[in-house]
């Protein structure tokens, strides 16, 4: 009775506070559940176990994953030309040069010539074209004689190896054997692969040498030094080591003049689409207003050979 009496003289706000604090009051009934309590941090604790042990497996996972992607070995094809395989996998061709995305293929290449039958500073004999400063023939990428039944036409790109060891090893036995009796002629043509992106610059330069007397020396350096100028894209400094000052200025004038187009290039590439060209070396084969194709792989003069011997049959 005294307790209400106070309450009753305390003013209005004081009165509403104490109700709240009243309602506030626990239940006397009630009683804490402890073991409710700890099954519910234990479920609590046993889900973030569950979600962590998901987190550190897909982490793992992926990682693995990635690993064995990383440690498939690539096809010899792709490792040569790694642009190409992407463009096979997309159906795609980088650039307007071709149309469908060429392959490199593996050539299998004859006995190295030997060592005494190289001239320096050439192609190994016999050479190419001449190495300069002599009075470059006609057209520099011709060899042998102009009134030969059979042609061969040759497609290379410089930043390509195989090309490399198909003009250093197989193209000097063509020659002995077919080309120096008069009865083939051989016709170099340039194929650059959209996936190199220098070797397009390199043709350019091959040729630029080539109409002053040194395509021989300008070729061989261009496949010594592929892997250096195909990373750095200074071929002028790879080229100018083997030909002379004044016609390497003579050579850089006629790239500056000739600007990026070059139709003896363009026409090149047409040939080889004309020709259904898919990988680089390629050789075609002409007589008789007919032209063949050599598909074996791997390229080999063996190859070449059996198809030259029956064009050239009596």
């Amino acid at each position: 009775m005294a307790n209400h009496k106070w309450e009753s003289n305390l003013p209005a706000e004081d009165r509403w506070v104490e109700g709240r604090l009243a309602s506030l009051e626990s239940d006397r009934e009630w009683a804490p559940d402890a073991g409710a309590a700890l099954g519910r941090l234990r479920e609590r604790r046993h889900a973030r176990r569950i979600a962590a042990r998901r987190w550190i497996w897909t982490t793992i996972a992926a990682s693995a994953t990635m690993a064995v992607l990383m440690t498939i070995p690539a096809s010899r094809a792709c490792a040569q030309q790694p642009g190409a395989c992407v463009q096979r996998i997309f159906h795609t061709s980088a650039g307007t040069a071709v149309t469908s995305p060429p392959l490199v293929a593996v050539p299998s290449v004859g006995p190295a010539v030997p060592e005494s039958s190289a001239r320096p500073g050439g192609i190994h004999s016999p050479q190419i074209a001449p190495v300069g400063p002599e009075t470059p023939p006609a057209d520099f990428r011709e060899i042998g004689s102009v009134s030969a039944p059979v042609c061969v036409d040759i497609y290379i790109d410089f930043d390509c190896g195989h090309c490399g060891a198909f003009v250093r090893d197989v193209v000097p036995r063509l020659r002995a054997k077919y080309v120096d009796t008069g009865r083939v002629k051989l016709v170099l043509h340039n194929y650059p692969l959209p996936s190199h992106p220098y070797a397009r610059l390199a043709a350019r330069y091959a040729d630029a040498a080539g109409e002053l007397g040194y395509y021989g020396a300008a070729v061989e350096q261009l496949f010594a030094t592929r892997q250096t100028w195909d990373e750095s894209g200074d071929i002028d400094s790879q080229i100018a080591q083997v030909i002379p000052a004044d016609a390497m200025e003579q050579l850089r004038v006629r790239l500056r003049n000739g600007g990026e187009a070059d139709p003896a290039l363009s026409a090149d590439v047409a040939a080889g689409q004309a020709d259904h060209l898919d990988r680089t070396p390629f050789v075609v084969v002409a007589a008789g207003g007919k032209r063949q194709a050599i598909t074996e792989t791997p390229l080999s003069f063996e190859a070449i050979a059996r198809e030259l011997d029956l064009k050239l049959k009596p």
